[in-house]
């Protein structure tokens, strides 16, 4: 039963960490792409083209995911990608599928952390401009749509730690919450067993040198020589006699 207790207690504390980890690449943030990959679909009567692309870099990965109205096409990439918006997404990026008519664009972006692999990801969309309440443009400008206020998913928006970038939707810092099981319990596995190796591991390892060497586990009295059914100089039991 103490044994089962230790077990979990390290396994609690390992999840700790990942999540720590995990929000602490968000905190330590923007991240660095090294590698880059483009993936377009042509658009149909309800959407435009459907852009995505993928950033990886250590310890986080960035998805875009972009579409538009027929009525406003918009092609970033010339000639576009050889593969489809969809070939180039993950199985837990479901997020970035369209699933909003747009007025004009709809942009969401998908980031997730992890070391030693991804293990949570979190949301954020953006609609472009939309079409103002008045459509027939009463602003001082006379312009019929407005800018978007980003929203967020499956995270918590950290309040006053923008991100330097000349992207309104993008600067936030958001600490994802939303849990890819199998990084999660790869994870926590992973920093449960380097805990237990940087905390009684080391105890562990001399209890069974000095057991091997014939001393006492706990003050390394020598115990060779004689039965001893526990160490005469600290009263630690003995479980078997070591031969002379």
């Amino acid at each position: 039963m103490k044994r089962l207790r230790v077990i979990l207690l390290f396994l609690l504390l390992g999840a700790i960490l990942n999540v720590a980890v995990a929000w602490g690449i968000v905190w330590l943030g923007p991240h660095p792409s090294s590698h880059v990959m483009y993936g377009f679909t042509p658009g149909d009567e309800q959407y435009g083209a459907w852009h995505t692309s993928r950033f990886n870099s250590i310890g986080h990965e960035c998805i875009h995911s972009k579409w538009n109205s027929p009525m406003f096409p918009n092609s970033p990439y010339s000639p576009p990608p050889s593969r489809s918006a969809d070939s180039i997404l993950p199985l837990w990026a479901s997020y970035a599928y369209p699933d909003v008519v747009p007025q004009i664009a709809v942009m969401r972006f998908l980031d997730a952390t992890g070391i030693p692999v991804l293990s949570f990801w979190s949301g954020r969309e953006w609609l472009g401009f939309v079409m103002r309440d008045d459509p027939s443009g009463t602003s001082d400008d006379g312009d019929p749509y407005v800018e978007a206020p980003p929203t967020f998913s499956y995270g918590i928006v950290l309040p006053n730690q923008p991100i330097p970038s000349q992207r309104t939707f993008h600067k936030h810092r958001v600490l994802p919450f939303a849990p890819l099981w199998p990084g999660l319990v790869i994870n926590t596995l992973f920093y449960a067993g380097l805990l237990w190796l940087l905390i009684p591991g080391p105890f562990v390892l001399r209890r069974i040198i000095r057991n091997k060497r014939g001393l006492c586990v706990k003050c390394a009295y020598d115990l060779r020589g004689a039965e001893h059914e526990a160490c005469p100089e600290c009263g630690t039991g003995v479980r078997k006699a070591r031969p002379a």
